[in-house]
């Protein structure tokens, strides 16, 4: 079974996006964006984001990075 791992981006400038998943490439998979993006734009997590993603694996979730205290999981397609 692979290692699930927490990873964050913050790619537009007012969203992160987190997801627990097998590897960065799955991750940048599901955020529809590249592993240099991903290595660029790296957002932070606290032990709470972690523990929310990997209670998820696979869910992507959103949040502002200005005003919005909630991670919120995106629908698929999004």
């Amino acid at each position: 079974m692979p290692r699930i791992k927490p990873y964050a981006v913050e790619l537009d400038g007012l969203h992160l996006l987190m997801v627990a998943t097998s590897s960065k490439k799955a991750a940048a998979d599901l955020f529809r964006t590249t592993l240099y993006m991903m290595t660029q734009w790296e957002g932070g997590m606290n032990d709470e984001d972690e523990a929310l993603a990997m209670a998820s694996p696979g869910i992507v979730f959103r949040k502002k990075i200005v005003g919005q205290a909630e991670w919120e999981p995106l629908a698929s397609g999004q």
